[in-house]
């Protein structure tokens, strides 16, 4: 059993819409499913054009956080998920329909104790202003988008709610509407102000790129955008602007109206226009206004709201699953549940993993039937899990308990293969890298071996058996039946089931500090080292001597040494001499298998590189080796290291002391692009200005990179520090991240 402290929040769900430009129907549709929710304006909206695929859109939707999409598009649902890491759906299903995924107002029927200590509840009126019917006119589009659509339906429900006293005016001539455009009480905004009490704001951090450094929207000017009635690319362009900035003077107009509109232009008005001709047009009547044409949406940050439900616990986790419970105090409502909400969960190294669009279904309990319940989504989120709840229980305040399942490394790193089309295996490798950690200790104590001295001694005692020597062996005779490289496959794989027996390098310590040529100084400083891998077992300690009978060497382990001792060869009993050629004999030792198969499949080097990034430090480290990747039971590659630092993902491919071919380069930035990796390694050990580093930068620049490629040489690989590539994801005095071949240091 473990204990974990974490933070717990009821929200309403957040949807994002995918619409045809001009599509009125499906606007329509949305736009009237939405009314009757809390937080209408978080909703996003989308047309589908090229730009909805842009960096700038996807970090937008990453920090707007939506729940799920919604496609009313002619886009592929699997693209767009894969995408926005996002679980995609039309709403043309019962499962998928739009009411399945909002929080209703009829839900929120007790105000947040924070405004209950300053106010009573029946003292509370909200007045706003409101649209009085949806039309596709420019003059009834005018009214919904800026004030929103209180319905006959919603309002005979507002009185089990805390807007019970809600008093609304229907604006219904264009006058009134232009007139109270930029007034806040409008019933689109009805929870706005609500959910950001207790805390709110957009925030900035050295981890997100800032897309709004002008500054535009957060300051006292007014903003007007302008378009065509049915343009919903401008109003979309409006409607998640608003979303990010909901207390800005920001305000949607149809072309039709840009006359009338003059009492609210003065001169530090900006109209915002992407329609060339609509752009002529206002500038005719308003000469000496700015009018904008962004390439882009404007943000900074994320806007953290309903922070007033937070709750604070400490959990017990028993056999890799928790209960999560939330108090009902801290919800929409004290009398019971009346509909879907989002529960998010902060604060477990479970949730660590970028988002992706099924991962979360890992985290259902097995009894969780995802057939019968599709809609009733677990998602990554990018700040922990976010459930779907949905409570119905009427005059009966409960608790919200969840059973959270916390899936093992491995079972996410096989989703997150097989979600995108392939399997994974581990290899004989992966045995013998996982052991030789265990062997050293433990990831803690891998960097021993990054003591040049302890690494080259290693090395050096290592049997020099070669698969070069075998292979030419082996292809002598063989004729045109059999190829050099069908030889190497079938002996790698031999060697790697441990098949091939290694000769031993048996020598005595003094011998072995020999081996380092350090100075008498050096080598003391170098025994306590000596010390510790002989406690770790790295090497083995015995006496070595020959038969008396047959003359063969032998070599005894010392806690295999019995009161009766026999000869491996010819099995006759021998003694363990005490003495030889008149001198007190020596202790002898040798390495332990496990190091000399990890040292000949090249699996030192690898743990070198392991090691750089355990040193970096971070809450959360995974890590997987030598996976082969198939493809419809086709192997297409190799990943040397798998690394999974805090929420992002990387492959590495290690070599000993050789370069990269174009191929190896091409595979892994090829499976790396396809997994969406947050950066790529190679490690070899050479000089950071050898040939082989200088080509590999050469073929890394032809590729139109966007992630970092980490190079690693010997120089880092044997200095390691904990800041070595955690710099590359900030931006301090950058505009962008970094990207292509970075040699690290």
């Amino acid at each position: 059993m473990r204990s974990d402290y974490i933070q717990t929040k009821v929200r309403p769900i957040k949807k994002m819409f995918i619409i045809e430009n001009n599509d009125y129907e499906a606007f329509e549709k949305l736009f009237l499913q939405i009314q009757d929710e809390i937080d209408i304006i978080q909703n996003l909206i989308f047309v589908n054009d090229d730009d909805l695929w842009s960096q700038t859109n996807s970090d937008f939707v990453r920090s707007s956080d939506p729940d799920i999409i919604l496609n009313f598009s002619t886009l592929d649902d699997n693209r767009l998920s894969l995408h926005f890491g996002i679980f995609s759906a039309k709403p043309d299903t019962d499962y998928y329909k739009i009411g399945r995924f909002g929080t209703n107002l009829i839900s929120f029927n007790t105000l947040p104790s924070v405004i209950k200590k300053f106010n009573k509840e029946e003292d509370i009126v909200f007045s706003v202003l409101s649209a009085s019917k949806l039309e596709n006119t420019p003059e009834s589009l005018l009214a919904c988008i800026n004030y929103g659509l209180l319905q006959a339906k919603t309002q005979e429900l507002l009185p089990v709610t805390i807007f019970k006293n809600l008093k609304a005016d229907l604006l219904t001539n264009v006058g009134d509407l232009i007139k109270s455009l930029f007034i806040s009480e409008k019933y689109i905004h009805l929870t706005t102000h609500i959910g950001d009490i207790g805390g709110s704001g957009h925030g900035s951090s050295i981890y997100e790129i800032n897309y709004n450094k002008q500054g535009l929207f957060v300051d006292k000017k007014k903003y007007i955008f302008v378009s065509k009635h049915n343009d919903f690319k401008t109003i979309s362009y409006f409607w998640n602007t608003r979303s990010f900035y909901p207390y800005s003077e920001i305000a949607w107009i149809p072309i039709e109206y840009i006359g009338e509109i003059s009492a609210l232009v003065d001169k530090e008005t900006i109209i915002i226009c992407f329609d060339i001709e609509l752009q002529s047009k206002i500038k005719s009547i308003y000469p000496a206004t700015t009018i904008s044409n962004p390439s882009a949406l404007h943000f900074t940050g994320r806007n953290e709201r309903w922070t007033f439900f937070e709750h604070s616990q400490m959990i017990s986790i028993v056999d890799k699953e928790a209960v999560i419970l939330h108090p009902a105090e801290k919800s929409f409502s004290d009398i019971g549940s009346m509909g879907a909400f989002v529960l998010e969960t902060r604060g477990l190294k479970e949730f660590r993993y970028p988002k992706r669009r099924n991962i979360g279904k890992l985290f259902f309990p097995k009894y969780h039937d995802s057939e019968l319940f599709q809609n009733q989504f677990r998602r990554i989120s990018e700040l922990g899990l976010s459930t779907y709840v949905l409570q119905v229980s009427p005059l009966k305040a409960e608790d919200i308990s969840k059973v959270i399942k916390l899936p093992t490394f491995t079972q996410v790193l096989k989703h997150l293969f097989h979600d995108v089309g392939y399997t994974i295996k581990t290899t004989q490798k992966s045995s013998i890298l996982e052991q030789t950690v265990n062997l050293l200790g433990g990831l803690g104590e891998i960097s021993i071996i990054a003591d040049k001295h302890i690494f080259n001694l290693l090395i050096t005692l290592t049997p020099k058996v070669r698969t070069e020597k075998i292979v030419k062996k082996v292809l002598e005779g063989a004729g045109e039946k059999i190829t050099s490289d069908d030889v190497l496959e079938i002996i790698a794989e031999i060697r790697e089931k441990g098949a091939v027996n290694f000769p031993s390098v048996t020598l005595t310590a003094e011998k072995i500090l020999d081996k380092t040529s350090l100075g008498k100084n050096e080598r003391n400083n170098l025994l306590p080292v000596l010390q510790k891998l002989h406690d770790q077992r790295i090497f083995l300690r015995g006496k070595y001597f020959q038969c008396p009978s047959c003359n063969s060497n032998l070599w005894i382990q010392i806690d295999q040494i019995n009161r009766v001792n026999y000869c491996i060869e010819c099995n006759n009993i021998v003694d363990i001499p005490i003495h030889l050629n008149g001198q007190q004999d020596s202790d002898y030792f040798r390495l332990n298998q496990l190091i000399v198969r990890a040292v000949d499949q090249g699996q030192l080097a690898t743990l070198l590189l392991l090691n750089c990034f355990h040193q970096q430090k971070n809450r959360t480290f995974d890590y997987q080796s030598n996976l082969e990747v198939y493809e419809n039971d086709t192997l297409i590659t190799d990943i040397d290291l798998l690394i999974k630092i805090g929420k992002k993902i990387g492959f590495a491919e290690c070599k000993s002391t050789s370069g990269f071919t174009e191929t190896q380069v091409n595979e892994l930035i090829n499976i790396a692009s396809k997994m969406q990796c947050d950066f790529i390694a190679f490690s070899s050990l050479v000089e950071a200005t050898s040939k082989e580093i200088t080509d590999l930068i050469a073929l890394l620049n032809k590729k139109a990179l966007s992630i970092p490629a980490f190079i690693f040489t010997n120089q880092t690989l044997f200095n390691p520090n904990s800041n070595m590539i955690a710099k590359y994801f900030e931006l301090w005095y950058n505009e962008e991240f970094s990207k292509g071949p970075i040699i690290v240091k």
